[in-house]
Parts: C-alpha cells; sequence; structure tokens
C-alpha cells in the first residue's frame, strides 16, 4: 500500500511521479511505520483507530455526492468495445485484492472478548457493509468517469476531483490509503510472529523487545516490503499479493 500511496500521490503532484521520489516516499513510508511499531501496540492500536474512522469520512463523502454527478451516459455500452477475457481477468484479480484483509481480524483474536463468539460476527458484519461501500465507491467511479475510468491508475481520486476538485482527491489520497498502511505494518509483522510460534518460520521471529512488539519481524517484514516496493507498479504488487494469498 506504500506504493498505492504514491501512486495516487502522484496524480496532485506530479513530482511524485518520477521514479526515484516514487520508491523514495514509498520506502521513507515503510521506514517510519517500522520505527513507530517498535514503540508498541498502544501507539499502533491509537494510530490505526484514529486513521479508520478519518478513512471512512472521504469514502463516505465520496458515495454520497458522487450520486449527484452521475451521468447515464456512462453506464451504456453496458461492455466496452476491447474488452475481452484476458482483460476482465486482470480486474477480477484486482478486485480480490481489495477483498483481502478481513482475515486479519484474527490476528487480534487473542485480546479480543469472547473470540469464538465475536470474531465470525465482525467478519461477516465489515465484510457485509465494505462490500456496499465498494459497490457504491465502483458505480460513483463509472457514472462520473465513464470510459476515462480505464486510462487512470488514481480512479477514486480522480472521481472526486470531478466534483471536489484537488481537494478531494489529496482527502482520498492522504488520509484512506495512508490509514491502509497503518494497518498493514501493525498486522504483517505479528502475522510472522504467529507462524513463527506455530513452527512454520524460525523462532527468532518470534522475539519480542520490553514492549512486546516483535521487533525482529518488524526489521524483517520492513525490508521484504522495501525489497517488494522496488520491483513493480501497485498493480503487479496487487496481483503478486492475491497469488501469494491464494498459494
Amino acid at each position: 500500500m506504500a506504493v498505492g500511496f504514491t501512486t495516487a500521490l502522484s496524480a496532485i503532484f506530479p513530482a511524485a511521479a518520477d521514479p526515484f521520489v516514487n520508491k523514495a516516499i514509498a520506502i521513507g513510508i515503510i521506514t517510519v511505520l517500522s520505527i513507530i511499531n517498535l514503540f508498541g501496540v498502544n501507539i499502533m492500536a491509537y494510530l490505526n483507530n484514529i486513521s479508520t474512522i478519518a478513512k471512512m469520512i472521504p469514502m463516505v463523502i465520496f458515495v454520497i455526492g458522487g450520486l449527484f454527478f452521475l451521468k447515464g451516459s456512462n453506464f451504456t455500452p453496458f461492455l466496452k468495445d476491447g474488452m475481452n477475457m484476458n482483460s476482465i481477468s486482470a480486474a477480477v484479480i484486482t478486485v480480490f485484492y481489495a477483498f483481502t484483509g478481513f482475515e486479519n481480524v484474527g490476528v487480534a483474536a487473542g485480546d479480543m472478548e469472547n473470540p469464538k463468539k465475536n470474531v465470525p460476527k465482525a467478519l461477516i458484519i465489515s465484510m457485509s457493509i465494505v462490500s456496499v461501500i465498494y459497490f457504491l465507491i465502483q458505480f460513483n467511479c463509472i457514472g462520473t468517469l465513464g470510459t476515462n475510468l480505464s486510462g487512470t491508475s488514481t480512479p477514486v481520486a480522480d472521481a472526486m476531483g470531478t466534483f471536489l476538485g484537488n481537494k478531494g482527491a489529496l482527502l482520498v489520497t492522504l488520509v484512506s490509503i495512508a490509514g491502509l498502511n497503518i494497518c498493514g505494518s501493525f498486522n504483517t509483522p505479528r502475522c510472522a510472529q504467529a507462524l513463527a510460534d506455530g513452527g512454520l518460520l524460525p523462532k527468532t521471529l518470534s522475539k519480542c523487545n520490553r514492549r512486546k512488539v516483535p521487533y525482529v519481524a518488524v526489521f524483517i517484514t520492513g525490508m521484504l516490503a522495501v525489497l517488494l516496493t522496488l520491483t513493480g507498479s501497485f498493480t503487479e504488487l496487487a496481483a503478486i499479493s492475491v497469488i501469494s494469498r491464494f498459494s
């Protein structure tokens, strides 16, 4: 998501589109969040709670506000010229990526009250709500951008920009995607720690500092994230993520 942040940022600040600047910003995000992670679960939980609430605000603005700027002609024909199974398959992979992350609800199960009851309930409720939001976001993107949708790598920012200007696009970029980075920086090393505790990864990854943070896992997952950041675009990395999750 660090690459996703810089990709969206480049739509507002062209200088961020420069490959060197783009990668430098992404690596900086990973580094800063990894360092913050080392200070304990409380500060990360605090940041995550704030970002969760904050990133929902621009989504609600977009979902409601975008309904007033829809153009019926953008929905016809339903299947555009040039669409084939290859393009549909590529789109499905990217859409699947949008529905990853729900499995991370179980990462914090050990700190929940009655997880046997609450984890399934949380999964069903959150996926239902998010599915509706995703549908409305895509609906608004098609209705506001039309055929221009296929030519942009930052559809939500561009669609919001049609009725809120650059400030609307900036809202999506700096708040929504930044929140996903915070969440990912917390969950990833703890997933590695859980795998190490279960004997599926080296036990070294489960070593914790005095604040009970798996510092080895934070360092290694952070380094791996940096290496992945250098290998491709957001679309390519999203496809890699989907395939690895299936594997």
